[in-house]
């Protein structure tokens, strides 16, 4: 009992670390690998089929920003994104289908301490997208436009190297589908999976917001 109460002494004269206050107002600029495992139906007037394959590869660049709505001194709050994004999987030698698009998002910030912030933002896409496939042995080149809607939740951690520049790690969870159509063959692509990436921050405001 008494090596408690001296403890308890002990913590009550060390004084109490300030809060980190949320300051997110940022433009970003980020790489990611994507999940490339896929389903896919496709129906014509003569026959119909489903299955499922793998992308060769996956990777998105994206570009946008992200503000923070935080009373003053509040470690926590809203966190409000927005951006483009351009993706490109890749099939065997030269197939490929690429997506461009925007992403929007609205989730938690919390500032760990002044230069360490974490982010659970769950987000919604949407964009234009192309399927090409080379000629080979079983048939011609087919090539087919249309559109992409998915829905991902994402996890990232912020570390601030300097004044207004920051490094960024990201991970979570994707779900997409791309649906497209060409000479009467509807064809859709469904892909889920976990992705991860790297990106470079800038903040162009690190000042906690003011009390009115």
């Amino acid at each position: 009992m008494k090596c408690l109460l001296a403890l308890a002494a002990l913590f009550a004269m060390v004084p109490a670390m300030p809060a980190a206050e949320l300051v997110v107002r940022d433009l970003e600029l980020s790489l990611s690998v994507l999940p490339v495992g896929f389903n896919y139906t496709v129906t014509s007037p003569t026959v119909s089929g489903s299955g499922n394959d793998a992308f060769t590869s996956g990777t998105e660049v994206s570009f946008g920003g992200r503000y923070a709505l935080a009373r003053p001194g509040d470690s926590l709050g809203l966190v409000f994104g927005a951006g483009l994004i351009s993706d490109v999987w890749t099939y065997g030698t030269s197939g490929s289908l690429v997506a461009n698009g925007v992403r929007a998002s609205a989730g938690l910030g919390w500032a760990i301490t002044d230069n360490w912030t974490l982010l659970v933002e769950p987000g919604f896409r949407y964009g234009l997208s192309t399927f090409n496939l080379p000629s080979s042995t079983t048939g011609p080149d087919y090539s087919a436009t249309g559109s992409f809607s998915g829905y991902e939740a994402r996890v990232s951690a912020l570390w601030q190297v300097s004044q207004g520049l920051l490094v960024e790690g990201h991970g979570g969870w994707l779900s997409v589908q791309h649906s497209s159509t060409s000479d009467n063959i509807d064809q859709t692509i469904d892909l889920s999976g976990l992705y991860i990436g790297i990106g470079v921050v800038w903040r162009w405001s690190s000042a906690p917001p003011r009390i009115e």
